[in-house]
This record gives C-alpha cells, structure tokens and sequence, in this order.
C-alpha cells in the first residue's frame, strides 16, 4: 500500500511535469495510429477494464505468458517491442514507446477492453506514469511477474530464433558482431538482458557467488516461474477466480 500511494504521487508530478508537455512528432504519431487501428473493433466489451502490465526480464518468458493471458482474458495485446520494430523502421528513436504505450492502453480502456502489455515494467517511473494515464478511466491495474532459473533464461536467448531484418526487434538491431544473423540476434538480447539485470536481480555471496532474484516493493497479482509449466495451470486458476 505505502508502494502504491508512492506511486499516485509520483505520478501526479510526472504528469505535470512530463505527460502535459509530451509531444510526438509525424512518425511517432503514425506509429500510434497503426497500432490504434490494430485493436479489435469486435472485441469483448467488459463492464470493468482491467489493465496487466508484466514485470521480468529479457528471457524470462515474459511474452510467452502475455500471449497466454491475453487469450485467456480474452484481452488485446500490445507489445512494445513490436511498437520499437514500427518506431525503428521509420527512423525515430525509442523513448517515445512509452507514450504510445500508454495512449494505446487509454483507447482500450475506453472501449471497454481488457489488455495485456508485454513490456517490462520494474522501473518505478514506468508504472507511475501508467497509472497517472489510467487515473479515472474506472480500469484495474494488475502486474505479473515472470522469472525462472538464469541459465534457462540464457538458454532460451541462445536458441530462440533471429532474422537479420526490420521486423526482428533482436535480429534486426545494430550489433558489432560480424557473424551470421541467428548468433547477432542473440548477442543483441544477451546485452539487453545484462543491461537489466541488476533491475530483477542481486548479486549475493552464499557458499558460491551468484544471482538472487530481488524482492519488489509494489504489490503483484502473480509471480510465475515459467521454468516449471505448471505456470500454465496456475495463470488459469488464477484468471477463473
């Protein structure tokens, strides 16, 4: 609760500071209105939206239970990487992903959808600034959290499939190495997943040296270790109570 009440606080000032001054230039407006018209117009309508934004990091099997969820909540999707691919094609930068994020998210809420967003949000900001876009619109905001063994994770990177193109988010980015397509698109996500790590996890010393997943500050409405599939028949409970 003290997390919660920190985080309307803070996002009372970001939205005065940030979201009344926010601006997006042509491409990063076309990028919105893309994925608007990509919403559903038949979807279920529920008397109460409610929003899930995941928490995890890059291979931790995030996007595979955000697929998951949506299909069983019936929710739409939105998925930020898909939104950078957009952003990236038409040569913008990435840090208005957020706001589009954010004003995709006020649409479905709107027209009475459920919605899922695959998009990592451990940054305090991040949830903040959500739930200031959220504020009054009646919606249910929930996160789940998704993590499992560091080496399950490293694994998944290495033998997840990548294309050397616009559309891939990993396998198209800027890379230094000079190898094959499949070995770059792990590289890029291996060095996205390093640079997050210290947000999920803390490095302890207990008999050996090793990572430690942090416990967060902010209440979640499920933790689920995708190492175990049992993950499926828990998200399923879940979503019937």
């Amino acid at each position: 609760m003290i997390m919660e009440a920190l985080e309307i606080g803070l996002g009372v000032m970001i939205g005065i500071i940030l979201h009344k001054k926010e601006q997006m230039n042509k491409q990063e407006r076309e990028v919105l209105e893309l994925f608007v018209g990509r919403l559903e117009k038949e979807k279920r309508v529920f008397s109460q939206p409610v929003v899930v934004a995941m928490v995890g990091l890059v291979g931790s099997g995030k996007s595979v239970v955000a697929k998951e969820l949506a299909s069983l909540m019936e929710a739409e999707l939105i998925e930020a990487d898909q939104i950078r691919v957009e952003l990236r094609k038409r040569k913008a930068e990435y840090d208005k992903c957020r706001l589009i994020v954010e004003e995709l998210a006020k649409v479905a809420v709107k027209r009475g959808y459920k919605l899922v967003i695959d998009s990592d949000f451990i940054d305090i900001k991040k949830r903040s600034s959500l739930r200031e876009k959220l504020k009054g619109s009646g919606a249910k905001l929930k996160f789940i959290r998704t993590y499992c063994n560091f080496d399950v994770a490293v694994g998944r990177i290495l033998q997840a499939s990548y294309e050397d193109c616009d559309d891939d988010f990993f396998g198209g980015a800027t890379c230094n190495w000079e190898g094959g397509p499949q070995i770059k698109g792990a590289v890029v996500k291996i060095r996205e997943m390093w640079r997050r790590t210290p947000l999920h996890y803390r490095w302890q010393k207990q008999g050996w040296d090793q990572w430690k997943l942090r416990k967060l500050p902010f209440n979640l409405w499920l933790e689920l270790d995708t190492a175990n599939e049992q993950w499926r028949d828990q998200l399923a409970e879940n979503i019937n109570m």
